[in-house]
């Protein structure tokens, strides 16, 4: 669950991840507190972001960045996110912290296109 509340550069968001690989957590799920801050911006074509997050078990702290191109009558969006985490979650190792990743980032997407539907 993404629970996001938007200002111009500054906004958090509450992420809910369920994942069995985390049964040392009460009721198998890592929470976070995320702190999303857009560090860089050209419009309407790039944006760059930064993130430090707070959760039981672990630290996050990302930077990514989006491109986005006209494509057919629609947008399409590249980007790519640099993440590290530490604490007990972060010790897990890439094999089985990437699924999670990618869970949450098609969160963060999903959301996002919610909210640009929305907004048209």
């Amino acid at each position: 669950m993404l629970n996001l509340s938007v200002d111009q550069s500054f906004w958090p968001a509450l992420s809910n991840c369920s994942v069995n690989s985390f049964r040392w957590l009460p009721d198998s799920s890592l929470r976070l507190k995320i702190n999303f801050e857009k560090t860089e911006e050209q419009e309407p074509d790039f944006a760059r972001l930064h993130a430090k997050g707070t959760g039981v078990g672990a630290l996050m702290d990302m930077d990514t960045a989006f491109n986005l191109r006209e494509s057919d009558g629609t947008t399409a969006m590249a980007w790519e996110a640099d993440v590290r985490i530490a604490g007990p979650v972060g010790s897990m190792g890439q094999r089985v912290l990437q699924p999670i990743v990618n869970q949450q980032v098609q969160n963060v997407l999903t959301a996002l296109e919610k909210q640009v539907a929305s907004a048209t």
